[in-house]
């Protein structure tokens, strides 16, 4: 009887045992699903971040984007009407606040419709561009250069009185007329008139504008190519 109790009892601890084991092998499966799953888990949420950095990286270029259309002339790349105005109006009550010096010029290119009628209007487009690039290049990094529509070109030169605004106009024209134009089509040849007004005691910058482009109306009448000024502020 003593020996069937022990047998009785060994074969308890043997499924005891078993059981504890089975049990912990069911818990360690578990585990490794659980495991596993937060594995995946982890792994969507990481495809998830890496998704939104690019979507933020993407906003980012496009908030970029609009920020420089609403900013910047399609065509030539430097500013548009919109930022001109802006700017212009800025430039015009500083100047009258402190009582310094500022200049507006107009650039007109002479006979452009005739390079797009004698050779393309890609070609046409080629010429703003380099023009527009050449005023960059001739002006300072504090002055704006503006496209004013079609081949009209502004530049707002700061701390420019009268005879700076000669010289620097007759610069910008002398530049011009001096680039090879070449490269963009064999016998091309470019000019520009240019009318200036420094008088900021004018009602605003709208009317700084109209003396500019009067001026540069008397740039054309008088034979094209030259510059011309406007009203000055002893006028």
């Amino acid at each position: 009887r003593a020996l069937m109790s022990e047998a009785s009892d060994n074969r308890l601890k043997v499924l005891s045992v078993r059981y504890q084991v089975s049990a912990a092998q069911r818990e360690a499966d578990l585990l490794r699903a659980k495991q596993d799953e937060l594995a995946r888990a982890n792994t969507r949420l990481a495809a998830l971040n890496l998704d939104l950095a690019a979507a933020d990286a993407q906003k980012s270029r496009l908030v970029v984007e609009l920020e420089r259309q609403t900013r910047e002339d399609s065509l030539t790349g430097v500013a548009n009407r919109r930022r001109l105005d802006q700017r212009l109006r800025d430039e015009y009550d500083r100047a009258v606040r402190y009582g310094r010096p500022l200049t507006v010029a107009i650039a007109d290119l002479d006979h452009f419709k005739q390079v797009n009628d004698r050779w393309t209007h890609a070609t046409g487009d080629a010429v703003l561009k380099a023009i527009a690039n050449l005023l960059v290049r001739e002006v300072r990094h504090t002055d704006l250069v503006a496209r004013y529509g079609g081949e009209e070109f502004v530049l707002v030169l700061l701390e420019t009185g009268p005879e700076a605004a000669r010289t620097a106009c007759e610069k910008v024209r002398a530049a011009i007329e001096k680039h090879d134009w070449s490269g963009i089509a064999p016998g091309l040849a470019i000019t520009v008139s240019i009318g200036w007004c420094a008088d900021t005691s004018l009602a605003g910058p709208d009317a700084m504008l109209g003396a500019a482009d009067a001026a540069m109306y008397r740039a054309k009448a008088a034979g094209r190519n030259r510059v011309a000024g406007g009203r000055e502020p002893s006028e």
